[in-house]
């Protein structure tokens, strides 16, 4: 039987695709990190702060605490539009 052959009595009323941005939120997670590590790698090797890294565990150190920072925010973000959202609907009832 094929995968994509609908069941016994069973059909496609209608056949719909996610939005482009429907994905935006994983997908700016991914251009976060892509630019961030463009500006640590500008930071270590072309910008007056280069000496500061001369040590390699620094650029680790700082990778890590700025992904621990904005990850955070984002959570308490996430929480406060959830918390909003919940206390609406329950309002509405």
């Amino acid at each position: 039987m094929d995968q994509n052959e609908p069941l016994k009595n069973e059909k496609v009323e209608k056949e719909l695709s996610p939005h482009p941005l429907s994905f935006m939120r994983l997908q700016s997670l991914c251009i976060f990190l892509i630019i961030w590590g463009m500006l640590l790698l500008w930071l270590v090797s072309f910008s007056g702060y280069r000496d500061f890294f001369v040590i390699e565990w620094y650029i680790l150190v700082v990778w890590a605490l700025v992904l621990m920072v904005f990850s955070v925010i984002a959570s308490l973000i996430t929480a406060v539009v959830l918390v909003s959202i919940f206390s609406r609907v329950s309002s509405q009832k």
